[in-house]
């Protein structure tokens, strides 16, 4: 919830706490009363449900703590396949429109 001098401090709901499931049922009483009053807060909690949905959407593979080990080496041998694949391609392009050449010979 953003600081906002017009909001009594008596206003004052765990929006983060409502957003993970952390609180009793008056105090979700509260915070959906709250809401229900303020568009401000309501903005954002419909914000934060939106991140939130994204977030559980990103592969736990994803969320790595840190490059994976021997991740230099796998960035090396990814970009010497990628070479080598595109230059496969085009030798067979070369191989091909040789051919195609040879055929109208």
């Amino acid at each position: 919830m953003k600081s906002d001098s017009s909001m009594p401090a008596s206003d004052h709901v765990d929006i983060g706490g409502y957003l993970m499931g952390a609180l009793d049922e008056e105090q979700v009483r509260q915070v959906e009363e709250h809401l229900a009053g303020c568009a401000e807060c309501r903005t954002e909690v419909e914000s934060l449900q939106e991140w939130t949905m994204a977030l559980q959407a990103v592969p736990d593979a994803m969320l790595l703590d840190g490059p994976p080990e021997g991740g230099d080496l796998m960035l090396q041998r990814t970009l010497r396949q990628v070479r080598r694949e595109s230059t496969g391609g085009r030798q067979r392009r070369s191989m091909l429109m040789s051919a195609a050449a040879a055929v109208v010979i």
